[in-house]
Parts: structure tokens; sequence; C-alpha cells
């Protein structure tokens, strides 16, 4: 990747942002790094993935989404990456190429290969301690943690994923290399991406399957060499089991398997989450699988 053009730079008295414009499997692409002034020695680094934004013009990239995370990079001295989307003219929105959506894009992006770039490109300019990159994304970001946890597992210590399944269109998802820890939330409430449906209108598309809570736990349960759920199921005939409302499976190497229901919230798990998330990704460095 050939850095371009540094578009904007600002400095306040905890950090400096600085957003980037590069150029990725043929399309141009925008990204900014927050350094707070007290970054680590050797910092962790959070990609911070932005949910859909709606955009007629195409003209109005979410650059500053994840701007409010700039306070937990300056609490825990981490450095803190937001890429984004493309902006796709057909549904005029910019989100993410997330598991299975490659045939809604006239060029699919590639953002799992722009965003694995991007850790390997910024990592040892800011010096990160290479068992600590964590992912977390919101809605269609969401989709998009869960696909770049999988895709560069040997990167990733941990993701989080806010109201984002973990496929959409079709259930083929290839297997990880390295174990992940996960922390997955749902709002009991959201009609967006509802947890246990197993189809959402969005992009453009009308009753798009998608993953559910159950094909998520059940999938990285499995994955990060757990034992299966036996609690029984999260969703009964497409609804929330009553009375379920969170899973957590622990192994002995440190690697977690986490989903927590927050009961009456809608899309997104905010305002709250994203505290949960610092604190999940602060207990959880890479897991480093036997005999390597």
């Amino acid at each position: 990747m050939t850095l371009l053009l540094t578009t904007v730079s600002y400095a306040s008295k905890y950090g400096t942002s600085t957003t980037y414009t590069t150029v990725w499997n043929g399309i141009t692409r925008t990204y900014s790094v927050y350094v707070p002034n007290s970054v680590a020695a050797n910092p962790a680094m959070v990609i911070c993935l932005h949910e859909t934004k709606g955009d007629p013009t195409g003209l109005n990239p979410p650059i500053h989404w994840c701007s409010k995370w700039e306070t937990y990079a300056d609490q825990y001295g981490y450095v803190l990456v937001s890429p984004v989307s493309t902006w796709n003219p057909a549904s005029t929105k910019w989100y993410w190429d997330a598991f299975n959506l490659d045939y809604l894009f006239a060029a699919p992006p590639d953002d799992s290969g722009f965003i694995r770039n991007l850790i390997q490109t910024l990592s040892p300019q800011y010096n990160v301690n290479p068992n600590q990159v964590f992912v977390y994304g919101l809605s269609s970001g969401g989709f998009m943690a869960h696909r770049v946890g999988i895709d560069s597992s040997d990167l990733v210590a941990a993701i989080a994923s806010s109201s984002g399944m973990l496929w959409a269109g079709t259930s083929t998802v290839p297997d990880v290399l390295e174990p992940v820890s996960v922390l997955q939330c749902e709002g009991s409430k959201d009609t967006v991406v509802p947890p246990c449906k197993g189809s959402l209108t969005a992009w453009g598309q009308k009753n798009l399957p998608d993953a559910t809570v159950d094909d998520i736990l059940n999938y990285w349960l499995s994955q990060d060499g757990l034992p299966p759920n036996t609690s029984g199921p999260i969703c009964t005939d497409g609804k929330l089991t009553t009375g379920v409302y969170g899973y957590d499976a622990l192994g002995a190497d440190g690697v977690e398997v986490q989903y927590v229901l927050q009961e009456g919230a809608g899309h997104g798990c905010e305002p709250d989450f994203p505290a949960t998330i610092n604190v999940f990704f602060q207990s959880h460095s890479k897991v480093i699988p036997t005999g390597k």
C-alpha cells in the first residue's frame, strides 16, 4: 500500500489525529490514525469499524465516526486506527464488504485485505505490540469485525461486534488459523439486525439471509477449541429464548467467547458498551497456539 496524501491532521492537548488517503485494490481509500500524547512504549492497536452510513453523493465519508474512541485511546495509551469503508453507488451508502457481500459491489473492494495491510504497515511504524491488535465494529462494521478476525486471525488478538453478524447472503465462512477472543453484543429490541431472525433488510436488499447469534456462538466456540454450548440455544423459533441474557466460555489458554444481551436496547448496544469492549480488549492478549 502506497501512501498518497495526508488530508487532515489535527492535534489536541490529548493527542494527534491524522487522516490519510491511499489506494488499495485500485480503489481510493481513507483511514485515520489517532496517537495519544501518552502513548505506551509498545502500544496496543484498536481498529474501529464504522456502521453503514447513507450518502447520496458519495462525497461525505464517515472519517470521524470513531473519534469518540479517542477518549479510550487516551485512557489506555493505544493507537486508534479508523478505516473508512467503500461507497456503493448502487445503494448510495458507505458499508463494509463483509463475508459473502462481494456481489453487492461492482468492483469488490477487498476490505479484509485493506485492513490486514493497515495492521501490517502501521504496526512497525508505531511499535505496536503484535499480541495486542484488536478490532471493534458496529452494525456493518460488526459484520466486518468478524471477517477481519477470521481472515487475519494470525494478527488479531480479539474482536468485538455490536449488532453485527458473522455472515450475510450465504453461510460460507472459512476456518481460523489461530484462536481469537470474541465479545458479541446484541440489543433485545434490535429491529435493524435482529439477533434471531436469520434475515435482514439492508444495503438495498430485502430478506437477505444472515447469521443468528447462535450461529456466531457455535462457530467461535468450535474455532477456538472451546466446549459447545450445552446450556441451550439463545434463539427459539426465531426469537430470543426467554431468560437467556448471555453466555461466556473461557479456555485454559485465556481465549474467551462471550455473548452479552442488553435487555431493552435497540441497534448497537450503545452508549455504554464501548467501555465494556475496552476492558475486554485490555484483558485479552494474543493466544499463541501450542507449537508455534
